[in-house]
């Protein structure tokens, strides 16, 4: 079902070393800046790790597509806790309104490995599903690359592969009901 655990082999990393890495092969084909400001629907004014859009939106729906991206050491994501207060935080972020961009979809980096927190097997699967309903997507190295990711199956971009569902999807945040 998903690709967890695919940051094992940076698990040693610290959370700036980790980025570091994960913005570096980003701006192969992103223009990224870091620790971004908005404001919350509740007045507080937060601030994101990064923001980054494509250098060329030839392929993608959405021609002025942004992404909100929030980092966390993997090492610090191995009890239940510390995972929720991760995607609480992406949920904040979903219902900013950054300077300059508006609300944005955000990825969580690195994915969460869902599957040995749960035991039921569709655990992961609702997780991603409701995630992806705040527009929060995940980012992340999987079989093709460094991967924007919603809903655990839907391929947004690859490193290896381009723009996917990027070129269908025009990832923009809804309010209500749907």
């Amino acid at each position: 079902m998903g690709y967890a655990n695919s940051y094992k082999g940076f698990g040693d990393l610290s959370e700036k070393e980790y980025k570091s890495k994960i913005i570096t092969d980003l701006k192969r084909d992103f223009v990224v800046k870091e620790e971004y400001w908005g404001t919350h629907f509740s007045g507080q004014k937060v601030r994101i790790d990064a923001v980054f859009r494509p250098k060329n939106t030839d392929l993608w729906m959405n021609k002025k597509i942004v992404f909100g991206l929030e980092f966390k050491s993997p090492a610090k994501l191995k009890q239940l806790g510390k995972q929720l207060a991760f995607t609480k935080q992406a949920i904040d972020y979903s219902n900013t309104i950054f300077d300059k961009l508006g609300y944005i979809p955000v990825l969580i980096c690195p994915r969460i490995d869902f599957d040995t927190t749960y035991s039921h097997d569709k655990a992961p699967y609702f997780m991603r599903k409701l995630l992806n309903q705040f527009n929060v997507g995940e980012l992340d190295y999987t079989h093709r690359g460094l991967s924007i990711l919603f809903s655990d199956s839907e391929f947004i971009y690859t490193s290896t592969e381009g723009v996917k569902k990027g070129k269908s999807s025009r990832l923009i945040t809804n309010f209500g009901s749907k």
